[in-house]
């Protein structure tokens, strides 16, 4: 038997490794906006992250995949009648960062290309190379256990210490306690990922992932069963955009009989990804304004030690606004010293100026 240990003792997947080893690692119509006020906010320096994203950097992650095949960087289409800047908006949230990465705008109904923002890093253009989502996947893993009959009502699983699944012995990044799909979704648990994952097929869950777009070229999706799918690492990768699509069918993409998953677990993911924000033990509440409900996902991935710069992690935060009536799809990637709390702030400049536009 295998056993990984996660967190304290600061080890991490290699991504190196195969799977199971473990290495020391060293509508927008009637929205409006004004320039100045992005560049306004992008002088602002981002909030402290919350302990809570801190912690998830903790978790069992293998290390990020730098490498990929590069694909034509998506063409911004021709933008509604808005007023709103939303390339300056995307360069200003991500200049404010002040760390590599991507960020893509995306018209939550029609999922056109709003904007697409990158800065180069460890890899030459992040918008363009597949890398590992993380827990940014774990949504359409619960929502694919409630289409099989995988996860019942009111289900719980224990967080607690190190579990076995399979030939792997397993721990979470903290000790959650009894853990449904509402607090797993917002605090980030792998306990209740790895249950769930340990349930499917490899083929039942490739499948619902295939109807978000995972696994289209440049991204994977993996071709043997493990624990990796369900928490977005080893064989898994995708684009900023694919992920940004993923969502954008997350938030609107389903309706009357064309859909394959009861109205009513799409809602249960949905709001669940609300509390992401919303809630105190959410990992992205450093995010939390009034005025505007956002549902979301952190992610968080190990980078490899490099001499290059001090980034430990692939700090993810993919989402959309209104909560409960998308508008639009953000997704940022960060290669930064912080963990996926630290990607969710770093998007303030743009939902600071859909919640001024809203209140016109």
């Amino acid at each position: 038997m295998l056993r990984e240990r996660h967190g304290g003792d600061h080890q991490q997947w290699n991504e190196a490794a195969p799977w199971g080893v473990r290495r020391p690692m060293q509508p927008i119509a009637r929205l409006g906006f004004v320039l100045p006020l992005a560049l306004a906010f992008a002088c602002k320096s981002p909030p402290a992250p919350q302990a809570e994203a801190a912690k998830e950097a903790k978790a069992a992650e293998p290390a990020e995949n730098a490498e990929s095949t590069p694909t034509p960087a998506p063409t911004i289409e021709d933008q509604p009648t808005t007023g709103v800047h939303w390339q300056q908006l995307a360069d200003a949230a991500l200049a404010s960062a002040d760390e590599p990465g991507a960020l893509v705008i995306l018209d939550a109904t029609s999922g056109k290309v709003l904007a697409k923002s990158e800065r180069e890093g460890r890899v030459p253009h992040p918008l363009e190379s597949a890398r590992h989502p993380a827990s940014s996947i774990k949504p359409f893993v619960y929502l694919a256990a409630l289409a099989e009959g995988h996860l019942e009502d009111g289900e719980t699983f224990p967080c607690t210490g190190p579990k076995r699944y399979g030939e792997h012995e397993l721990e979470c990044f903290q000790d959650h306690g009894d853990v449904d799909l509402e607090r797993a979704v917002r605090t980030s648990c792998n306990h209740f990922a790895y249950a769930l994952a340990d349930r499917f097929t490899l083929e039942q869950l490739n499948g619902h992932l295939a109807t978000f777009g995972f696994g289209d070229s440049p991204g994977h999706v993996p071709t043997e069963k493990g624990m990796a799918e369900a928490v977005g690492h080893g064989d898994m990768t995708a684009t900023p955009l694919q992920i940004a699509r993923a969502y954008a069918r997350l938030a609107r993409g389903f309706t009357g009989d064309d859909s394959p998953y009861r109205p009513e677990d799409l809602e249960r993911v949905r709001k669940a990804l609300a509390t992401t924000v919303s809630h105190r033990e959410g990992t992205a509440h450093g995010l939390h304004m009034d005025g505007l409900g956002i549902a979301g996902k952190t992610g968080t991935a190990t980078l490899e030690p490099s001499d290059e710069d001090d980034a430990k992690y692939l700090s993810i935060f993919a989402s959309w606004a209104p909560a409960e009536d998308p508008e639009i799809v953000v997704v940022v990637q960060l290669e930064s010293t912080e963990a996926g709390g630290k990607a969710a702030e770093a998007l303030r400049p743009v939902y600071e100026a859909l919640r001024a536009t809203l209140d016109d």
